[in-house]
C-alpha cells in the first residue's frame, strides 16, 4: 500500500497552523481578515503569533482614516510586540515590529 504524502507528513499543532494561515492571509495582502483571524489568539502565549498580531493591527492602523482608530491599533501593535518580545527576546520580526510602532509614534 502507498502512503500519501499527508501520511508522512507531520501534523502540525494548533499554534503552527495558526501561524500558517496568518502568513497567508498576509501574502494575500488580506489586512482586515488576518486581523480578525489574529485577533481571537489574543491571549496567545505564542511569540510568533504576536507579532504577527501586532504586524497585522499595524497594518490595520494605515488603512484607517481617523486618527483615534490610527492611534489605538498603533499602540494595541505595540503592545502585542511587546509581549512577544517578552516570551522571546531573540525574535528579531517582534523587535522590527516594535520599532516601528516606536516610530510611528514619536512621528506623531
Amino acid at each position: 500500500m502507498a502512503l500519501h504524502m499527508s501520511e508522512t507528513e507531520p501534523k502540525l499543532t494548533v499554534d503552527e497552523e495558526t501561524v500558517q494561515r496568518a502568513d497567508k492571509l498576509y501574502d494575500l495582502h488580506e489586512v482586515d481578515l488576518l486581523y480578525d483571524f489574529l485577533i481571537a489568539h489574543t491571549e496567545s502565549t505564542n511569540d510568533e503569533i504576536l507579532w504577527r498580531l501586532a504586524r497585522a493591527a499595524s497594518d490595520k492602523s494605515k488603512k484607517q482614516t481617523d486618527e483615534e482608530s490610527k492611534k489605538a491599533l498603533t499602540y494595541e501593535g505595540f503592545h502585542y510586540a511587546e509581549r512577544a518580545i517578552q516570551l522571546n527576546d531573540s525574535n528579531s520580526a517582534a523587535h522590527k515590529v516594535l520599532m516601528i510602532s516606536v516610530c510611528k509614534n514619536i512621528d506623531k
